[in-house]
């Protein structure tokens, strides 16, 4: 009987003292060690590079809207100088940013549906602030609104001067309206397997560089042979500020 209670005694010490050692914190035990948390062995995943992009061929378009039959003016004009025009030169923006005002011809199943005034920002950026296969650059395109009254006014008169490479008076509504411009947003810009830059706007539209620094701008909705007509807008800028 004795030999019993002595065991039982012994049974109740190991109980409390396994509850007592279950009940310790860090705080109680300064020699107990927290376990370490594992850290995830998987690598961080790569961004993917954006490849180069297919160069426009506004050959269709020439032959859709008739261009060979008609004067180098108008839509046709921004076709020719897009054909015969060299790559986009970024190193002509001297400073960090450059401002173009332009005209664009919009187009609809081959008829003529609008034409317009535009205007574009481009600002140079670092290339580790751009994605993988992104040009240094970003950019803003935006039509010059109709309820602008003076600024429409102004705009034909501000285009003679731009393209006859004259100096722009300081009191050109346009003008001052377009270099004080603040945009909130902007796209971005890459290169192509030819001669043009891809703007990544309005469904993209590429870029070539013409004479007097012009900027020959083709964005193409519909370019696939047998198509009933051409759709996409044609536009040429000039610079205001580089």
């Amino acid at each position: 009987m004795c030999h019993d209670g002595r065991m039982r005694a012994q049974a109740w010490i190991v109980v409390v003292a396994v509850a007592s050692a279950a009940g310790c914190s860090k705080a109680d035990d300064p020699n107990l060690v927290e376990a370490t948390p594992v850290l995830s062995t998987q690598p961080a995943p790569v961004p993917i590079k954006r490849e180069p992009a297919a160069d426009a061929d506004v050959q269709h378009v020439i032959e859709q809207l008739r261009c060979h039959a008609k004067s180098s003016l108008g839509a046709c004009g921004v076709l020719e100088g897009f054909s015969k025009g060299t790559a986009w030169d970024l190193t002509s923006i001297h400073a960090d940013e450059a401002r173009y005002f332009g005209r664009s011809f919009v187009y609809r199943d081959g008829v003529a549906a609008e034409t317009k005034w535009v205007f574009m920002i481009v600002r140079k950026t670092a290339l580790n602030a751009v994605s993988d296969g992104d040009l240094p650059m970003r950019v803003v395109v935006r039509d010059l609104e109709k309820s602008l009254v003076a600024e429409n006014n102004h705009a034909n008169k501000l285009w003679m001067l731009l393209t006859r490479d004259e100096a722009v008076p300081k009191r050109n509504s346009t003008a001052s309206y377009v270099l004080s411009y603040a945009s909130a947003t902007w796209d971005s810009a890459s290169p192509t397997s030819g001669e043009s830059k891809l703007l990544h706007v309005a469904g993209g539209s590429f870029v070539r560089q013409g004479s007097k620094r012009a900027l020959h701008v083709v964005q193409l909705a519909s370019i696939r042979p047998g198509a009933s007509g051409f759709t996409g807008t044609l536009s040429t800028f000039y610079p205001l500020t580089w």
